[in-house]
C-alpha cells in the first residue's frame, strides 16, 4: 500500500446525480462532510443520493466513492495537494506502539486502572493533536441586543498562525489519511461481502466495527483482511526497523477484525445507538449520550429482557433512570451562612437530574418511511 515514491492527494470534488451502486451494502458518504445542492436523500447520516455533491478527501476515498457509487459525467477536480507516499516518523512510530503495548499490559489489571486510563489517553491524544481544529469559530456577544455573531474567521491569519506555532509538531494531514485508510478497511470488506452476494447479511456499521448476521462466508472475509493486516504490518516492521515490536504488535492484533458476541436478539436505531442479548445472555448497549450507568440501572431494576424490551424508539427515560444532568442559570443574588460566614454569589449554575429520550432524525424516519 505505501511503495516507495507512490503519490497521494487530498482535493475537492464535485458530483452531479450521485446515487448508490447496485446491491452495495451501505452508504458510505456521511452527510456532515458534504455540501449538497438540490434534492438528496439521507440514511442514517450517510448520503444515498443528491442532485449535487460537493466534498473534500483523499484519493484513498475516491478510490472507495468509485465502488459504492455512480454519478454522470466526470467529477469535478480541483484544489490539488500532491505528496509522496511513506510511512510515519520512525519516533512518533515508537511512541504509539510503546503507549499501545503499555496499554494492552495493563488493561484488566488490579491496582493499574488509572496508569492504564493515562496510557489510553495518551494514545488517542496522539491522534487528536493531529487532526485539532485549526480555523475555529469566533464569537462575539453583543451586551446589549443579547445576540450572539460569528466573526470573520480570517482563515489566512489562522492558518499562518498554526503553521508557526511552537506548539504544532504533528502534521494535519497524517490524521486526514490515517481515518481515510481505517475507513477503507471497514469498506474493504463491504465490497467484499457484494462480490460474494451477501449484502442482505449486513446490519450496521460503527467506528471500527461491522454488525452482520451469522454466515459462514463471513468469516472467510474477515480471515482474509486479518491476513492483509499481517501482511501489511510485516511488512513496515521490516521497513521501519521495528523487529523489536513485531510480537506485542501482532500478539495484540493492532488494526485487525475480532469475531465479537454472537447476538440472540438485536435492535438498532440509528448511528452510534443499538442493542443486544448475546449467546452468554449478556445485555450490550449503546446509545449516543445515553451514560452506561443507565442501562445498569435498568437491569438492576427490571431485568435483561424487560431493559431490552423498553428500550426503543421514543421511550423516554425519566431523571432517576437517566443518569444524565442539565444545566440552569441562576441570575438572582443568592447568600448562605457557610461555617459562620456570610457567602454572597451574584450568579451561578445549578446541575439537575434530567430525561432522555430515544429518538431517530428526522432524516431517518423520512428514509425509512420510504421502505415502509
Amino acid at each position: 500500500d505505501l511503495k516507495k515514491g507512490t503519490i497521494c492527494y487530498i482535493a475537492d470534488f464535485t458530483f452531479k446525480n450521485i446515487r448508490p451502486r447496485k446491491n452495495v451494502v451501505d452508504n458510505i458518504l456521511s452527510y456532515h462532510k458534504c455540501k449538497i445542492e438540490g434534492r438528496a436523500k439521507i440514511n442514517n447520516g450517510r448520503v444515498v443520493c443528491a442532485e449535487k455533491l460537493q466534498m473534500s478527501g483523499t484519493n484513498i476515498d475516491f478510490e472507495m466513492i468509485s465502488k459504492f457509487y455512480a454519478w454522470d459525467g466526470e467529477p469535478t477536480i480541483k484544489n490539488y495537494n500532491i505528496y509522496l507516499c511513506g510511512y510515519l516518523p520512525k519516533s512518533l512510530l515508537v511512541g504509539v506502539i510503546e503507549l499501545f503495548k503499555k496499554k494492552n499490559l495493563l488493561k484488566g489489571v488490579k491496582g493499574e486502572e488509572e496508569n492504564y486510563k493515562l496510557n489510553k489517553e495518551n494514545l488517542n491524544a496522539n491522534y487528536g493533536a493531529m487532526v485539532e481544529d485549526i480555523v475555529k469559530c469566533m464569537y462575539e456577544f453583543d451586551n446589549i441586543s443579547g445576540d450572539l455573531m460569528i466573526q470573520d474567521k480570517q482563515i489566512d491569519k489562522q492558518l499562518n498562525k498554526y503553521n508557526l506555532s511552537n506548539k504544532r509538531f504533528n502534521f494535519y494531514l497524517w490524521g486526514v489519511f490515517i481515518t481515510s485508510y481505517a475507513r477503507r478497511d471497514i469498506f474493504y470488506v463491504f465490497d467484499d461481502m457484494k462480490k460474494h452476494g451477501i449484502s442482505d447479511c449486513y446490519l450496521l456499521t460503527d467506528t471500527d466495527s461491522i454488525k452482520c448476521k451469522n454466515n459462514p462466508i463471513m468469516f472467510e472475509i474477515i480471515k482474509k483482511h486479518n491476513q492483509r493486516k499481517i501482511d501489511l504490518l510485516n511488512t513496515m516492521i521490516d521497513t521501519m526497523h521495528l523487529e523489536e515490536y513485531r510480537e506485542i504488535l501482532l500478539t495484540y492484533k493492532i488494526g485487525q477484525f475480532e469475531i465479537d458476541d454472537c447476538y440472540l436478539c438485536f435492535k438498532e436505531f440509528g448511528a452510534k445507538r443499538y442493542i443486544g442479548i448475546t449467546d452468554k445472555f449478556e445485555l450490550h448497549c449503546t446509545v449516543a449520550g445515553l451514560p452506561k450507568k443507565a442501562t445498569e440501572k435498568m437491569i438492576s431494576k427490571y431485568g435483561k429482557y424487560k431493559t431490552f424490551e423498553m428500550i426503543k424508539k421514543d421511550v423516554i427515560f425519566k431523571p432517576e433512570m437517566s443518569c444524565k444532568l442539565t444545566h440552569f442559570y441562576i441570575d438572582t443574588k443568592t447568600s448562605e451562612i457557610i461555617n459562620g460566614e456570610e457567602m454572597t454569589e451574584h450568579s451561578g449554575i445549578v446541575l439537575k437530574d434530567t430525561t432522555f429520550k430515544m429518538s431517530y432524525s428526522n432524516e431517518y424516519e423520512q428514509f425509512i418511511d420510504l421502505y415502509k
